[in-house]
């Protein structure tokens, strides 16, 4: 394990090379927040407070804890067993979490939108021990007037913005705010930590994740819950492999001296959703910010939402040779006119979000603001699912048996899953009317040729006229489409 001032030497090396330095970045500076930060973190950092976090989810009634045991073969020497807890917001109501964390400050503080906790046994020692492994960024809502999919009620906030509940302190206390492109994928968290003197490593989802040390750790976790864990912990080894010997061992060195979790959105095209994927030819991972959990820096009344200064963040994930998401720095005055140029300006991407920096380089809040080319599409394609969906309930009620089930019809799973691959398939059948028409027991309805052979649908011609029946809708929401595109 390198020490302090190794890193933070090879740090300083690196931006010095770096061309693209800014007038909001210090080298100095960077630095010695970078060193205060590893001191800190130094020891037994926060095991007492993870312990605690996890014994007050288990009691309260809007906190979910999933528990899993570690396959054994993962376990370092002499740990007899280890459990990782996956915790999130959720009552016992079938709902979003944003109603939960509108009304509770205490979960908007204790509970980040990825929260995971290691517990293990040392040999014959009694008890448990504990380690926060992910703690990923807080919850963080937009305005509810470009919210595509808000789940809010206006009457739940106490303040002008209704995003500013969410905050640290009043937005007016901003300084900068750092515009970062929200990219429009999957979230995925990536961390490392040492346990006696083992290396491991924990990634995943939003609400899954999985400890690891190689690709065969990996494919130890062969439950359908783990699918997206399993892709990311895949693209982190590939995207390890990739760097130099030097640059890797350093970057784990950071990771398990600092106890950050790295946040990330992963793009891949096995889960589009409405930006257009087509041009990967692999999955990617882009860097968002830096997260840590507790105990806090005491000497600062109000805590940082992340853990490091979002531009610092960036510097040394170009360091370590990540890909941070694209980025730019306006003063607080320009906010308003930035959020005009998000909504009417940005096309082909979801939007951004916004971190609004004090003085002290303190992020006191963040907000994700979209375009109106997403928030119609996004619209559009759920207004298409749920005409899609009906037409599906009725027609597979009319299904004789002979016809439900054949050998080119896919599972139910099958097609559930190359479904949520994205809208490509049904803007693509809302933008043109269907020249051929193609059918299965789980679409329930007749596509053009090359969407239908995407979900491997058998070909059917029966039932055209009852297709044409339900053209009426499909046909309005293709003008919509047109008209924005």
């Amino acid at each position: 394990m390198e020490t302090i001032e190794n890193m933070v030497n090879f740090l300083e090396k690196r931006f010095r090379n770096d061309p693209g330095t800014c007038e909001w970045f210090s080298v100095p500076r960077a630095l010695g927040r970078l060193q205060k930060l590893l001191e800190l973190t130094s020891g037994d950092y926060g095991e007492d407070e993870a312990q605690e976090l996890l014994d007050w989810s288990r009691m309260h009634s809007l906190v979910k804890v999933k528990e899993a045991a570690v396959p054994t073969q993962i376990c370092p020497p002499q740990i007899s067993s280890m459990e990782l807890s996956d915790i999130k917001v959720g009552g016992k109501a079938r709902k979003p979490d944003d109603a939960y964390y509108d009304k509770s400050e205490v979960l908007r503080e204790r509970v980040p939108r990825g929260l995971c906790i290691l517990q293990y046994k040392i040999g014959g020692e009694p008890g448990w021990k504990a380690r926060i492994v992910v703690h990923a960024f807080h919850k963080f809502t937009g305005g509810l007037e470009d919210n595509d999919d808000c789940n809010t009620d206006p009457a739940n906030f106490s303040y002008g913005k209704d995003y500013e509940v969410y905050f640290r302190q009043r937005a007016e206390s901003a300084e900068t705010i750092v515009c970062t492109q929200k990219i429009n994928g999957e979230a995925a968290h990536f961390s490392a930590i040492e346990i006696n003197g083992s290396i491991l490593y924990c990634a995943g989802s939003k609400n899954v994740h999985m400890l690891f040390r190689n690709e065969a750790d990996i494919e130890l976790h062969r439950d359908s819950r783990y699918m997206w864990a399993r892709s990311i912990a895949k693209t982190v080894l590939r995207d390890f492999n990739r760097m130099e010997e030097e640059t890797r061992q350093m970057f784990i060195s950071f990771l398990v001296m600092s106890k950050l979790t790295g946040v990330f959105e992963i793009l891949s095209k096995d889960h589009e959703h409405v930006e257009s994927l087509d041009h990967l030819s692999e999955p990617q991972m882009w860097f968002l910010g830096w997260s840590q959990g507790p105990p806090f820096d005491r000497e600062t009344s109000n805590r940082s939402l992340l853990s490091l200064p979002p531009v610092d963040g960036y510097k040394i994930a170009e360091a370590f040779g990540l890909r941070p998401t694209p980025y730019s720095v306006i003063p607080l005055t320009s906010l308003q006119e930035r959020i005009d140029y998000i909504h009417r300006n940005l096309y082909g991407v979801e939007g951004e979000v916004l971190m609004f920096v004090n003085e002290a380089q303190e992020v006191i809040g963040l907000v994700k603001k979209k375009s109106i080319w997403y928030i119609c599409l996004r619209a559009i394609r759920e207004k298409v699912k749920s005409a899609i969906t009906s037409q599906m309930k009725s027609m597979n009620a009319k299904e004789s048996p002979s016809t439900k089930v054949s050998k080119h019809t896919p599972s139910r799973r099958e097609c559930k899953i190359k479904a949520s691959v994205g809208p490509a398939w049904l803007l693509d059948f809302v933008m043109k009317p269907p020249s051929k028409f193609e059918r299965t027991r789980y679409n329930g309805f007749r596509t053009r040729s090359n969407a239908a052979s995407d979900l491997d649908c058998a070909p059917c011609t029966e039932e055209v006229n009852t297709r044409r029946k339900h053209s009426t809708k499909l046909t309005t929401m293709r003008g919509a489409f047109q008209s924005i595109s």
